[in-house]
């Protein structure tokens, strides 16, 4: 009986161990984006928002995984040849897959991850100023959802610490770095160019620790 209950408490000690280190969040932020290009050397980029879930396992051996779910906003805009700056939108669906190393001192949380992004294009719009209306400041907005390529995949890297509120809730701040790997161009948007999202973000993440 007693070897019975010795093997029965091997099996349980990792599985509870395991258990106390699952967490889900919420993130919310800002996107600086712009674009890469060979073609557009003197974009300008734009500002969007970031908003979604996540959830990761920290390892007792110090290694994280991560999965999150994302809604965000990238973008440039491009000079066109009369003058007129047209504004270009992407509305996205990331789901970012991370692995990284992670240390705890104290209350205090330090994180630094790699990983890759994959994404699928939601909507996409040109903002194109009036200009036969003097000082107007309105634009025309147009579509261009099927013009350009649906999927994006590129590389992510990010940096986050924070610090636990409570023994169940962990506040971080986040700075993250992503590059395409794929062109954002389509068959018939700049189909001879090739052109890649780059993206600096700022993220406020909010995580709470799974007691299963």
């Amino acid at each position: 009986m007693e070897k019975y209950l010795f093997y029965f408490l091997l099996l349980f000690i990792p599985f509870n161990a395991f258990s106390q280190n699952h967490f889900i969040g919420l993130d919310g932020g800002l996107v600086f984006s712009n674009l890469s290009s060979k073609s557009f050397r003197n974009t300008d980029g734009k500002i969007g928002k970031k908003f979604g879930i996540s959830y990761e396992y920290q390892a007792p051996n110090h290694i994280l995984y991560g999965i999150d779910a994302n809604y965000e906003q990238r973008g440039f805009k491009i000079n066109s040849a009369n003058g007129v700056q047209i504004s270009y939108n992407f509305n996205y669906l990331s789901i970012p897959l991370k692995v990284g190393v992670y240390d705890k001192l104290s209350r205090f949380f330090i994180n630094g991850n790699v990983g890759v992004i994959p994404s699928r294009l939601l909507k996409a719009f040109a903002e194109v100023p009036i200009t036969n209306i003097p000082n107007s400041m309105e634009s025309d907005i147009n579509e261009i959802t099927g013009f350009v390529r649906h999927f994006d995949i590129g590389a992510l890297g990010e940096f986050q610490v924070g610090y636990y509120i409570f023994d169940v809730l962990l506040l971080r701040f986040q700075v993250n770095y992503q590059h395409s790997f794929t062109s954002v161009f389509g068959k018939q948007f700049f189909a001879e160019e090739k052109g890649y999202h780059r993206n600096l973000g700022a993220v406020l993440k909010a995580t709470w620790k799974l007691n299963l």
